[in-house]
């Protein structure tokens, strides 16, 4: 048997050259085979697919891929049905508050979910003459817990059917999907209502009516008046609707694992 160096393959791999050889030499030549194949590994890239090498560039775009998986899950579960996360709706007979051009009406909040605040029901009534949209607020707190930045807006009509309803006052739905406020647990949030509604007396017949009664213990209801913020003693009727999604960490967690997995596959495949 006679050695005659190496040479490229179409992979890029080195592949050792024999000469031809006698019978008598098998041995001999097995053995110096062994021992060449096993240099050879040490060019060899890190990974082998069965039959087929990985190159290192293919190595860095799977690398690269892994926190795309991650966050095509992530998107996956923003898509999911929303939860009920903070409810405060007591049944029973209760008064209600006016929301009108004098007044405005406020609930603070604690979230319970983090992810994304996609809609708000508020137990509102409509008065007979009013023509004017009935306006949500979502509101960040500041150090007192009283609204400090907007974050999100959404009208409903006077017009709207939900308002036509007898029966309880209605839970009107404030749809936030298409602009979605991310949340986090634990954070104190504000739902304003306002309109331009008259509020004239004597008959006091152009206004909103939101519902308040009962005790919300993460929460707090105020009446604001120009510049002045009421505390009350009870609160108002609201539901909120959140889609959890997973926090950074999360994420990070979520791709290191995928990663884990992927390597995993390849060292059992190039044992095989």
């Amino acid at each position: 048997m006679a050695w005659h160096g190496s040479k490229r393959g179409p992979s890029g791999v080195a592949v050792a050259c024999f000469a031809s050889y006698p019978v008598q030499d098998r041995l001999l030549t097995a053995q110096s085979k062994s021992c060449c194949v096993a240099n050879l590994k040490l060019l060899e890239p890190p990974f082998l697919l069965g039959p087929t090498t990985v190159s290192a560039h293919s190595m860095r775009a799977i690398a690269r891929a892994i926190p795309l998986m991650g966050w095509l899950l992530f998107a996956g579960i923003v898509h999911a049905a929303p939860m009920l996360d903070q409810q405060h709706t007591p049944s029973g007979n209760f008064p209600a508050f006016a929301v009108a051009n004098d007044r405005t009406q406020i609930q603070t909040f604690t979230v319970g979910i983090t992810g994304a605040l996609t809609a708000i029901d508020v137990q509102v009534s409509r008065e007979p003459l009013t023509v004017e949209n009935l306006v949500l607020s979502l509101w960040s707190t500041d150090a007192a817990g009283l609204p400090q930045a907007r974050l999100a807006t959404k009208s409903v009509a006077a017009t709207d059917p939900a308002f036509t309803s007898t029966g309880p006052r209605p839970f009107i739905a404030f749809d936030l999907a298409g602009g979605a406020v991310e949340v986090t647990a634990g954070e104190l949030l504000a739902i304003e209502l306002n309109s331009t509604a008259a509020n004239s007396p004597p008959f006091f017949n152009e206004r909103y009516l939101w519902e308040i009664g009962g005790q919300y213990d993460r929460g707090t209801a105020y009446t604001q008046i120009g510049p002045s913020f009421l505390k009350q003693s009870e609160d108002f009727h609201f539901r909120t609707f959140v889609i959890s999604v997973p926090e950074p960490g999360t994420l990070a967690l979520l791709s290191t694992g995928l990663g884990g997995l992927l390597a995993y596959g390849w060292r059992r495949r190039r044992a095989v």
